[in-house]
């Protein structure tokens, strides 16, 4: 039965990911539905979604009705989709959309989302997902657009140089090693050239695979739907060829919140949470207790002149030998799916988030005693104490 049961949650998910795929407009790069493709057999986040999901449904036969139970379907959208134009929403498969969240969300938090008055932070983030058709989010999920739009806010030393963007990467590298080759239109697409050594034609073939699909369909992340597709090529800024530090930061409403460290990414990943006074907020039962670079203070205030204007932003950076650069935005981290460690810090950052999202005009829609968008905001300034001994996070 439960062999059943997960095959058909199975057959489900590849059909709702399908069809929420056909019912999109097919614009700029993107090619109709081919009848290869519709039949071509399910992909495996599907089967291993299915797998997962048969534990927390217990395989009954009213499993998919307990998610797509009206109560979960009928949500207000956020009143600043009205704004968009019809072709930028997709009502006929609405519901398909909220299934494949609160599928993917059971699977992860083992309980569904509450979508018609989300509380925490993950939920927040499905609603966002779902109804938050804000037209600069597209922007900020563009890598060239948003280090662009971080270049032109904070200066252009804040941002990695592009060494290369284009759609076919050459059939021999012409660039300096070492570099990292990553996708424009998504994210954790992406691979490092430290030597040269590396196989150059499973890079190529690495990438044209990330050019075949767009990005985010599948966990309904609309800010995704319509980048251009690209490749983009940029100079590798670790040192030792060891990844750089990535220090996240949390904005809401202008104010930065939190700060994560993500540790050791290749080898033993593993992220900490820290409040903006730089205490830790989450558990760390490693006992890492990471040292912040002296520059940490000059990065949270970058992101929070880039984020000046959005309920909640996250705003990603990398500190290295010559200084802390910007790396990316996060509009939906981790696709609202991780899990955090205590729980109860999801709900107190969804608080935060909440009362962001209180504090806007409902006649603009801004921010209350924020920039307005276009604004121009003045570069952020290095502190002098970017070249000072690192502090503790006890400090």
């Amino acid at each position: 039965m439960a062999r059943a049961q997960s095959a058909c949650v199975s057959r489900f998910l590849n059909a709702a990911a399908v069809a929420g795929d056909r019912e999109r407009p097919a614009d700029g790069d993107d090619q109709p539905l081919s009848a290869e493709r519709a039949a071509a057999p399910e992909p495996p986040a599907a089967a291993y979604v299915a797998r997962k999901l048969t534990r927390f449904v217990g395989a009954r036969h009213d499993g998919v009705q307990i998610i797509t139970g009206r109560r979960h379907l009928q949500i207000p959208a956020m009143s600043r989709s009205a704004a968009l134009p019809a072709s930028l929403a997709y009502p006929a498969q609405a519901s398909l959309s909220k299934l494949r969240v609160q599928l993917c969300y059971l699977w992860r938090h083992h309980k569904l989302a509450d979508l018609a008055a989300p509380q925490t932070f993950t939920e927040r983030v499905q609603t966002r997902k779902l109804f938050d058709r804000d037209l600069r989010l597209p922007l900020l999920t563009d890598k060239i657009a948003a280090k662009a739009f971080a270049a032109d806010t904070l200066g252009p030393e804040w941002t990695v140089p592009t060494l290369w963007h284009g759609a076919i990467l050459p059939e021999t590298p012409p660039w300096p090693v070492p570099f990292v080759v990553k996708a424009r239109h998504g994210c954790k697409q992406n691979a490092f050239v430290r030597t040269g050594a590396e196989d150059w034609d499973a890079v190529r073939a690495q990438s044209r695979r990330w050019m075949a699909r767009r990005y985010g369909i599948w966990l309904d992340e609309w800010a995704y739907k319509d980048v251009p597709r690209g490749i983009v090529v940029e100079p590798f800024i670790g040192a030792g060829g060891q990844l750089p530090v990535d220090y996240k930061i949390y904005v809401f409403g202008g104010r930065a919140a939190y700060v994560q460290i993500h540790l050791e990414r290749e080898t033993a990943h593993r992220w900490l949470l820290f409040d903006r006074d730089l205490n830790p907020v989450s558990n760390d039962p490693n006992g890492d207790r990471p040292a912040f670079p002296a520059s940490i203070h000059a990065m949270i205030a970058a992101a929070e002149a880039l984020a000046a204007d959005f309920d909640f932003l996250r705003c990603d950076f990398y500190d290295t030998d010559a200084g802390p650069h910007f790396g990316e935005f996060a509009v939906y981290p981790g696709s609202g799916l991780d899990p955090f460690d205590p729980v109860a810090l999801d709900r107190a950052m969804g608080e935060t988030w909440g009362a962001a999202l209180s504090a806007r005009d409902p006649a603009t829609g801004s921010l209350r005693n924020s920039r307005q968008v276009g604004r121009e905001i003045p570069p952020v300034q290095v502190p002098a104490l970017l070249t000072a001994n690192r502090v503790s996070a006890e400090s």
